[in-house]
């Protein structure tokens, strides 16, 4: 039978001979954590995905950069596209060199998790074509210059 809101808020409070959670004494062990295999109460446990960890592990995992498995905790994340963004525009006048590299975090990192919140691909798709329209640029400038140089090397 499922249990109200409040009796799963609440705990269910421990009788003599039950197992208690680790955290909250008074309460009875209802869940088990997957990283220590503490004895948990579910007002103690804090569940993501399936699965179940203490507060401690959470915190644990979290200045770790630990990444769980089915998607669930996210430590510490790096968003790519961000990065990508950064580079192309705020060191533009470095793009010669910034936007070949932009280009590989776009494309290397293409399917890793974008943030912790979902998110649209627009800022990738503009970090990929800001980065394009500057490597075509230079590459512009580079044939130009050369076709000039030759020019005047003929004549």
């Amino acid at each position: 039978m499922p249990r109200s809101k409040e009796e799963a808020i609440a705990g269910a409070i421990a009788a003599e001979g039950d197992a208690r959670c680790r955290f909250l004494p008074e309460l009875k062990a209802e869940t088990v954590c997957d990283s220590c295999g503490a004895l948990l109460s579910e007002r103690a446990a804090a569940h993501w995905g399936e699965k179940v960890f203490c507060l401690p592990c959470v915190h644990r995992l979290r200045d770790s950069g630990a990444v769980v498995e089915d998607g669930g905790l996210l430590g510490r994340l790096k968003i790519y596209d961000n990065l990508a963004l950064l580079l192309v525009t705020l060191l533009a006048p470095l793009s010669l060199l910034t936007a070949p590299v932009a280009l590989y975090l776009l494309i290397r990192y293409r399917k890793a998790p974008r943030g912790l919140v979902p998110r649209n691909t627009g800022r990738w798709w503009l970090a990929m074509a800001l980065s394009l329209i500057s490597l075509s640029v230079w590459l512009g400038f580079l044939v130009i210059g050369l076709s000039v140089m030759i020019d005047s090397l003929t004549r």
